[in-house]
Order: structure tokens, then C-alpha cells, then sequence
């Protein structure tokens, strides 16, 4: 019983990584435009916003906010040192 939904779980954390990844890589052409036109690696306004719209998102999928800004500060975080 408690086998199924560890398999099911396994399957899961493969999809969220493969996403991950595919994310990680839409940040790195990214970091290469924005090197490209000499901007600024960070955005604020843009971090502010994914933050913003990921807690609201949270309360849809019944997920801790605090948990899912937190994350996304991670993400976000990560996506900055692949893009410098």
C-alpha cells in the first residue's frame, strides 16, 4: 500500500525536476540575451512579481506560502548564478 504511493511520489519528483531543468534552461538563454545587451542580471521587479504570483497561487493548490516564497527565493536564487 504505502509502495504505490512512494512509486507515485518517485514519478513526481522526476516530472518536477525534469521542469526544473527545462526552467534552468530558459534562464540561461535568458542570462545570455541580457549579457548580450549589457543589462543587469537581477530584476526586482520581475523577482517581486514571481513571488507575488506563486503565493497566490499557493492558497489554489492548497500549499503553504510561506513554503512556496521560500522555495521560489531558492529558485530565484539559483536562476541569478546560472544567468551571471
Amino acid at each position: 500500500m504505502i509502495g504505490k504511493f512512494r512509486s507515485k511520489i518517485d514519478k513526481i519528483d522526476e516530472r518536477i525536476l525534469k521542469l526544473l531543468a527545462e526552467r534552468f534552461e530558459n534562464v540561461i538563454k535568458i542570462g545570455e540575451i541580457k549579457r548580450g545587451k549589457g543589462l543587469k542580471i537581477q530584476n526586482k521587479k520581475r523577482e517581486d512579481e514571481i513571488i507575488r504570483k506563486v503565493r497566490k497561487l499557493s492558497s489554489r493548490f492548497a500549499l503553504n506560502e510561506r513554503f512556496v516564497s521560500d522555495f521560489y527565493e531558492l529558485i530565484i536564487d539559483e536562476s541569478r548564478k546560472l544567468q551571471g
